[in-house]
């Protein structure tokens, strides 16, 4: 990603949330980066997973490549989004022999968890995979805060 004037204003922001975090100037750059790749990582999946399904929306109903994405019919897109039903498509590959942890963990009940409101539970993904991020991050400044050089200074 190329780094510019709107780039820079959300690192000095981000620098400003952590002013007076006990983290040298280094660290924080990586807690950053770290939030930083956590965010695009998710908007590349979902760039990239509705193109995918686009494109396979456009093979099966023969439409050309010019008919724009706003005249696709958005249930069809969202139909053939890889992460639809993914819990469906989960079970159905995973066998005892191949995967075993895996198919051990869909029978303990995760999938009765992932479909009790579905709709909620996929709006909170992203957020528990950054709160986990996040909770480390805090772990990461405790330690540091407990270290024997004493706080960093930021």
């Amino acid at each position: 990603m190329r780094l510019g004037p709107s780039r820079l204003r959300w690192i000095d922001a981000a620098f400003a949330v952590l002013d007076g975090v006990p983290l040298d100037a280094g660290e924080k750059l990586q807690v950053i980066g770290l939030h930083a790749q956590c965010v695009l990582g998710e908007g590349r999946v979902q760039v990239e997973t509705r193109r995918a399904a686009i494109q396979l929306v456009r093979r099966e109903q023969g439409l050309a490549d010019d008919v724009p994405d706003a005249e696709i019919d958005e249930r069809a897109i969202a139909a053939a989004n890889t992460f639809h039903d993914f819990e469906t498509v989960l079970v159905r590959l995973a066998d005892p022999q191949g995967y075993p942890h895996l198919f051990a963990a869909l029978g303990s009940g995760l999938l009765d968890r992932a479909t009790d409101g579905q709709d909620a539970a996929e709006d909170q993904g992203f957020e528990v995979g950054l709160q986990i991020v996040l909770d480390g991050v805090a772990a990461f400044i405790a330690a540091r805060g407990s270290d024997s050089r004493g706080p960093a200074a930021g």
